[in-house]
């Protein structure tokens, strides 16, 4: 079965995680004030770096970045679900603004990874109440 899904599906479950706890309180409504509760906001700021540019291998799943220097990335991998395992596949955009690695899908939703990158070693951790990591080899 082939799937494609906006970037929130990176690494894997990571950015799902991090989209799902950033539109959790969508379309809620304050009944005491009758105020609907606003999307948080990460300002998609920064600029590529080359040194992240490349192919890049998760170390314990089938997945896969191709980052590229004009700021884009192809991914590709599988996503486990209750009906099964699908591959899925995307392409959006990054950028790098101090330790921060940011991607944007293509509906404008932001999400951000703390990086740390060791040679031809990158780790990504989610940031906030996101605590899952994900670690990636250039090949």
């Amino acid at each position: 079965m082939k799937y494609s899904a906006p970037v929130r599906s990176l690494p894997c479950l990571l950015p799902f995680l991090a989209v799902m706890a950033m539109t959790s309180s969508v379309g809620c409504t304050r009944e005491d004030e009758g105020e609907t509760a606003e999307k948080p906001s990460i300002p998609f700021e920064g600029k590529p770096d080359a040194k992240f540019v490349g192919f890049w291998k998760q170390t314990n799943r089938d997945a896969s970045y191709d980052i590229k220097p004009d700021g884009t990335f192809d991914y590709k991998g599988k996503v486990s679900t209750p009906g099964g395992v699908i591959d899925t596949s995307f392409s959006s955009t990054w950028l790098v603004n101090g330790d921060r690695m940011l991607l944007k899908d293509q509906a404008g939703n932001v999400t951000q990874y703390k990086h740390k990158l060791e040679g031809n070693k990158l780790t990504l951790s989610g940031t906030g109440s996101m605590k899952i990591e994900a670690s990636y080899i250039r090949k």
